[in-house]
Parts: C-alpha cells; structure tokens; sequence
C-alpha cells in the first residue's frame, strides 16, 4: 500500500493549501458515505471496493504527514504472496411498512456529534494497531466496546470522576476497574483480553488510550460513551 500511495502523497504536497484542504474534504466525505451504503447495500464492484481501501489507506497517510509523523519503509522486506477473504456476516434489511431509505445527509459538515465520532473512530483504530493475532477488527471492536461499557457501569468510579481532575481520576480506581473489565472478557474474546492481561506494557498503553473517552463519559452521566 504505501508503495501505491507514497506517489499521491507526494502529488498531494505540490498542491496549495486550498486545493490540499478541498482534497481532504472529498476524500473523507467519499469514504465515510462508502462505509455508510455498504451497510445498506452490498457492492458488486471490486474497484469501487478497492479505491475505498485505498482512499481509507491514503487519508490515514495524509493525516500523518500532517501531524508530523513518520512511516516505516518496510516495501524491500515485505512482499505480499496471499490475500485471505473471511466472510464475517450477511445482513438482510428490512423497511417497515415499505417507507423509503432515507439518504445519509451532511456528510463531513464539522457538527459537534461529527467531532465526536472522528474521535472515536481514531481511539479504535490506536486499540487495533496496540492488539495483535488472528484477530479482526470486528473483534477488536467489540473487545475496546466491552471493556468501556463494563467500567461505565462502576458507580464508585462515577464519583471519582465527578470530584477529581482526570489526572487524579487516573491514579484513583480507576486502572483496577479497567482491569477488571478484561478479565470479565477472558471467555469471549480470551486473546485479546490474554495479550493485554500478559503485558504490563499493552495493559498500560490500554489505560491511557481509554481515559478520555471513560472521564468524559462518566463525567456526563452517560452509561455508554457512543461507541
């Protein structure tokens, strides 16, 4: 992939700021509208599938060429000889009462729930690259989801978070809570919960990478934080 995309990054960077900022801006709108019909539908075109990894690939790349990160140049060592398809699901959707679809409207307008979804979206894919194995990102998901609903579900950790700063909730009940809640995952999802239950490093970096989302959702009252 980077061997693919490093040439439009490159063209990506001779761009001015306006044409930079406008590329951006299709570019995410195009692969979240993607996303969002292919619940709906299922594509038959593998390009139209291809372009959308690509462009998912590409944004990813942009954002961090942007915040100054580098990339690892792993294309001499690594050549790709297999490709696995699995087939996680198949739905079937059902209108009631025959009403039509209603179509996905404002697509990347910047709306505060926007923000927050985005923020969301970034903390799964940080637990996805911190989780390795045989594992999809379905049940990386799942795996993130059920550790924070279980400590939102922690009453003595709701008033922690509501008289304390997040650095003092951080040091509070807050890390044996979270421990907790991967054990109680051992029996369904038992490699993901033993990779961080055996490194005090992932568990650690799992800590941090959750905080955020688990303060500010505590703080608000809410039961789930929207994921």
């Amino acid at each position: 992939m980077h061997s693919h995309t490093d040439p439009a990054l490159d063209r990506f960077k001779a761009l001015d700021e306006e044409k930079r900022l406008d590329f951006k801006d299709k570019l995410t709108k195009f692969v979240r509208l993607y996303d969002f019909v292919c619940q709906i539908v299922s594509f038959e075109d593998a390009d139209l599938e291809k372009l959308s990894i690509y462009g998912r690939f590409l944004s990813r790349k942009i954002k961090n060429h942007e915040e100054g990160g580098g990339t690892i140049a792993i294309d001499p060592y690594i050549e790709l000889t297999l490709f696995k398809i699995d087939k996680q699901a198949e739905r079937h959707i059902k209108l009631e009462d025959n009403e039509p679809l209603k179509p996905a409207t404002e697509v990347g307008t910047g709306k505060a729930k926007d923000s927050e979804l985005i923020a969301l979206e970034e903390l799964l894919i940080k637990v996805n690259d911190l989780l390795s194995g045989d594992l999809t990102e379905n049940d990386k998901a799942d795996f993130t989801k059920g550790l924070i609903g279980k400590v939102l579900e922690n009453d003595d950790l709701r008033k922690q978070a509501a008289n304390n700063t997040k650095e003092n909730f951080k040091h509070g009940g807050y890390k044996n809570a979270l421990e907790n809640a991967v054990i109680t995952r051992i029996e369904k999802q038992g490699d993901a919960a033993s990779q961080v239950l055996g490194d005090k490093h992932k568990m650690a970096a799992l800590s941090n990478l959750l905080l955020d989302v688990v303060y500010t959702a505590l703080r608000s009252g809410k039961n789930e934080a929207g994921l």
